[in-house]
């Protein structure tokens, strides 16, 4: 007799992504499930698009410093999977070279106190493309939790 394994995203009535995609999901439960266990972030990043159309878009970028020690002056670097371009932000110096854009903090926003937040506005453009979001946010080096 031959049994049919049982996927836990079936379990859970989640949709799987095609093969060789990225799955979100399974990503977080890997992490929270690692043995060793994975060390706890210092950071959590959250990413809304706003207003995406006719080839634009806006984005709000949410840095909330979840360590114990408080943040003087960062950078905060994240890659968009298609062809967006970031064309500006509100405040913050910005970088961006082909998908990886750097945001660097300005005088107003420097520091972030433990608990605290800060936010980024971006406008872009998705040059025909689709406007995805980002899956990856590195801030002054380290790995930040994707909100």
């Amino acid at each position: 007799m031959f049994l049919m394994p049982v996927f836990a995203a079936s379990v859970r009535a989640l949709v799987t992504p095609a093969a060789g995609a990225w799955f979100t999901e399974q990503a977080r439960e890997l992490i929270e499930l690692a043995v060793p266990p994975v060390a706890a972030q210092t950071c959590e990043v959250s990413y809304t698009t706003h207003d995406s159309r006719r080839g634009t878009f806006s984005a709000q970028i949410r840095v909330r410093n979840t360590g114990t020690t408080t943040i003087r002056g960062w950078e905060l670097a994240f890659a968009f999977g298609d062809s967006q371009t970031i064309r500006s932000d509100r405040h913050s110096p910005i970088e961006q070279v082909g998908s990886v854009v750097t945001v660097s903090s300005d005088r107003h926003d420097a520091t972030i106190r433990p608990g605290g937040r800060t936010t980024i506005s971006l406008t872009g453009r998705t040059n025909g493309g689709a406007n995805s979001e980002p899956l990856l946010f590195v801030l002054n080096g380290g790995g930040c939790t994707l909100k």
